[in-house]
């Protein structure tokens, strides 16, 4: 019988929380309601209610392959404590229910609770004031209308003025067999990365988590901002390039939050790179690389890390796409040649 997951509560963590629990599981997620019981009549097949955040986000996990239903509950009612766990009983084996964003600054974004003990509480008091109802949230997977763009991690409007080279690599790592690894969800690391294999004739090998970030910029740095925060590492998919025969890793990646993209990090903590040498390149949005490569040396202390290629990418947000084309990527090819110590022929 498959196991069945409950989390209450669409909040920034929720969908985060859901891609990591939720692989093969089957997860019910709940709505906060006030005033009226859910049943199992809630469920997100009930064509003739309105949508909820609930349910908008069990779409979006379905369409990534993670088998979610949405609900309601009201937590200060036995009945509809009651109605929800019968409605996980009917899906699979119950094994857990989490509340997801408790309260303003609670010490964590995810709370266990047991929902049968609430039940039996609830039974035993008697009716508790109601607060007003807070307005409805919006799902991690949807853009709230109007909601203005960070603003520490905006985008400048006019692209900036092209970079000087970065330092050039030492001469000693010409001829070492080497791997060009990248993680590139626009395109414009990946570019860079084919790039560096004109010049080193190195294989390239892609990094790709399980499960896909969010295609709206602000949607996506919400749920890294969250992974970074809980340290969360999450599922690569299949690996097969072999890194054991290459003494020279070039490592590439776009600086999201001012620092490596969580996958980044996974591949970093679970890959054995002890005696290599890595040679990070990065693309970003105008700030620079962040605290991107001294990451990098935090999480492979065995290793030697050379100086990087640090190169401005889309510098729009907000339209996730490849930007290194046409003059920029020429632009780039030069900057490429002068980091790996080759003479331009222009």
């Amino acid at each position: 019988m498959k196991e069945v997951l409950t989390l209450i509560g669409i909040g920034p963590a929720t969908e985060t929380v859901a891609r990591a629990l939720g692989t093969d599981r089957q997860l019910v997620l709940a709505d906060l309601q006030v005033a009226s019981h859910a049943t199992s009549e809630d469920s997100s097949d009930d064509a003739s209610r309105p949508a909820s955040a609930a349910e908008d986000l069990a779409k979006i996990l379905r369409r990534a392959g993670i088998k979610s239903r949405s609900t309601r509950v009201d937590l200060s009612d036995a009945e509809s404590v009651e109605a929800l766990i019968q409605y996980a009983e009917r899906l699979g084996q119950p094994t857990g229910a989490w509340l997801l964003d408790p309260a303003p600054g609670a010490a964590s974004p995810i709370v266990a609770i047991d929902l049968a003990a609430t039940a039996r509480t609830l039974q035993q008091l008697p009716p508790l004031a109601r607060n007003e109802a807070a307005p409805a949230q919006q799902p991690s997977g949807t853009q709230p209308s109007q909601a203005p763009a960070p603003q520490a991690d905006a985008a400048p409007v006019n692209p900036p003025a092209p970079q000087a080279a970065s330092q050039p690599l030492p001469a000693s790592v010409s001829g070492q067999k080497a791997l060009i690894v990248c993680f590139s969800p626009s395109g414009n690391t990946e570019t860079l990365a084919w790039l560096i294999q004109k010049y080193t004739n190195a294989d390239v090998a892609e990094l790709k988590p399980l499960m896909l970030y969010p295609r709206d910029y602000k949607n996506a740095l919400e749920q890294v901002k969250l992974e970074n925060e809980l340290n969360y590492l999450p599922k690569l998919g299949k690996f097969e390039a072999d890194v054991a025969s290459c003494p020279l890793i070039y490592l590439g990646f776009p600086v999201w939050d001012a620092q490596l993209p969580p996958p980044v990090k996974t591949w970093l903590s679970q890959t054995d790179l002890a005696g290599k040498t890595i040679v990070p390149f990065t693309t970003h949005a105008g700030p620079g690389e962040g605290k991107a490569f001294g990451q990098i040396s935090q999480l492979c202390p065995a290793s030697t890390i050379l100086p990087g290629l640090s190169l401005v990418g889309n510098t729009n947000n907000e339209t996730p796409q490849n930007a290194l084309r046409g003059r920029r990527a020429a632009e780039a090819e030069q900057q490429v040649q002068a980091w790996l110590g080759i003479p331009s022929t222009r």
